[in-house]
C-alpha cells in the first residue's frame, strides 16, 4: 500500500504497482481503511496513568517487564 498524507494525516491509499498480486489495484475496503489511520485525539507522548514519560523510560520499563515474563509460557519477544 502507498499512503499519501498531508501534515501527518493520511488522505489517499493506493495499491503498490510493484506488488505482483495487486499490480497497484485497491478495493473499497482498503480505501476506507484510510479513515482508521488518523485519530486527531491520539496521544503524541508515552503516558502511564497521568504521567508523561520519554520513549527511553518506556523501553526500560518494557525490557524489565519482558525479562520478568520470559519463559513463563514459552513465548518470546524481540525488538
Amino acid at each position: 500500500m502507498i499512503v499519501t498524507s498531508v501534515e501527518g494525516r493520511p488522505i489517499k491509499i493506493d495499491g503498490n504497482p510493484r506488488h505482483p498480486a495487486s499490480l497497484g489495484a485497491t478495493d473499497v475496503f482498503a480505501e476506507a481503511a484510510v479513515l482508521s489511520l488518523y485519530d486527531p485525539d491520539r496521544s503524541k507522548a508515552v503516558r502511564r496513568g497521568t504521567g508523561v514519560y520519554s520513549w527511553d523510560a518506556f523501553e526500560a520499563a518494557l525490557r524489565t517487564q519482558l525479562a520478568a515474563e520470559r519463559g513463563r509460557d514459552g513465548s518470546a519477544f524481540a525488538f
